[in-house]
């Protein structure tokens, strides 16, 4: 990652912050607009926040010896991650779906690095499905591999996009979200290194993301895993 382009995104959230910290010191502000700019302060610095944990990811996730290769049920790990997510996706009315997890599905990986993985991929599908939208998360085992689908029915992404999408700070453009998939206020505004970090963490796994979109038809993301004897 280069350096400019995280002093790039670091600018707006503190540029903002240092505008409306100035607006609230300024003793002659009616009640009502400082309660907004407070609002607002609040909301820049959440947002920078949550870009210096991600850039904190995205270092641990190159470093090798930050991954714990362990045998677990990646089942189990899907099922959890979806009751994190759960909630997020009832406030926005989005139906979320989860097959393939009847059973015990043992994989040697990092528990916490494919958990990390996992709530990235269905995260973003949440934020940009839009309200009343359908989410799947799909796990297929064709021996000696394991797959995990997540899928969305939103507005999906353009195909010139699609090879850029992986790079750091790299966000589609608005049109491929649409105005039905605004950023949902119960997540973490998006950082750009959500995708970025998927694929690093997956390198790490000798596994690679899969990215598929058709523009109204949705988005598709697969990574496949080795399975382990349990």
């Amino acid at each position: 990652m280069a350096f400019s382009q995280l002093a790039h995104e670091l600018r707006n959230p503190l540029t903002a912050s240092i505008a409306h910290l100035a607006l609230v010191q300024n003793p002659n502000l009616p009640q009502e607009s400082r309660a907004l700019s407070l609002q607002l302060l609040s909301s820049e610095l959440h947002r920078l926040q949550n870009l210096l944990e991600r850039v904190n990811l995205w270092e641990q996730s190159q470093l090798s010896e930050a991954y714990q290769h362990t045998v677990f049920d990646l089942a189990q790990v899907c099922e959890t991650v979806l009751l994190e997510l759960f909630p997020l996706a009832q406030q926005n009315a989005i139906e979320i779906t989860l097959q393939g997890t009847e059973q015990a599905v043992f994989v040697r990986a990092d528990p916490e690095r494919i958990s990390q993985v996992l709530l990235n991929l269905v995260g973003n599908a949440l934020r940009y499905v839009g309200n009343g939208g359908l989410v799947r998360v799909r796990l297929q085992v064709s021996a000696p591999k394991v797959r995990v689908a997540v899928w969305d029915n939103g507005r999906g992404v353009p195909q010139k996009e699609l090879a850029f999408l992986a790079e750091p700070f790299y966000r589609s453009s608005p049109s491929a979200k649409g105005s039905g998939s605004a950023e949902h206020p119960s997540l973490p505004p998006p950082s750009g290194l959500g995708l970025a970090i998927v694929t690093e963490l997956l390198h790490h796994h000798q596994a690679q993301l899969r990215l598929e979109s058709q523009m109204g038809e949705g988005s598709f993301f697969l990574a496949e895993f080795e399975l382990a004897l349990a």
